[in-house]
């Protein structure tokens, strides 16, 4: 499965705490998701290189592009549930 990718703007960021941390997140068509890079605008062949090889382990992955932040970003988001799978979204971000 690809990854999804999608406008910052329309999903919605939260921030939450866990083991100690306090971590970003978002939600996009009801699921839950934790952002685990970010990559500039000229990065971006990095963003979607990460999220393909997420999505080819199984690990349901968003990239998010920001057209109002100057300069674009791209953003990297795991499935929550994935790290829930994981017990650990530390280790979810650095296999990654």
């Amino acid at each position: 499965m690809l990854p999804t990718v999608t406008c910052e703007e329309l999903v919605s960021p939260f921030s939450f705490y866990f083991e100690d941390q306090i971590h970003q997140g978002m939600t996009h068509w009801g699921k839950l998701y934790f952002q685990v890079q970010t990559y500039s605008e000229t990065q971006r062949d990095k963003a979607y290189e990460l999220a393909l090889h997420l999505s080819q382990q199984g690990v349901s992955s968003v990239i998010t592009v920001s057209s109002v932040m100057q300069p674009t970003c791209y953003r990297v988001w795991v499935d929550l549930s994935a790290a829930k799978a994981v017990g650990n979204m530390q280790a979810v971000a650095e296999a990654a």
